[in-house]
């Protein structure tokens, strides 16, 4: 069985995918960890199918709960 690789990923805010990190970012309140599957448009346009990226979000939240480190992590195919 293949084990899968996540790379670090640096998000900035003119990045396609910042509106989506961030809508997922206001809605996981208290978790650790989520993974999300976001269609990459650029690449979908390319090669005229649909074409996804997987991230990770890890969440390091402080006691206040109004505070959290996020490390972003890209899956490698």
């Amino acid at each position: 069985m293949e084990s899968e690789i996540w790379k670090p990923y640096i998000l900035t805010t003119d990045s396609s995918f910042f509106p989506i990190f961030q809508q997922v970012i206001k809605q996981a309140e208290g978790k650790d960890s989520v993974i999300i599957k976001v269609l990459n448009k650029q690449r979908t346009e390319i090669l005229k199918k649909e074409c996804h990226d997987w991230f990770k979000l890890i969440f390091e939240w402080q006691e206040d709960k109004d505070i959290c480190g996020i490390d972003i992590l890209k899956k490698v195919k």
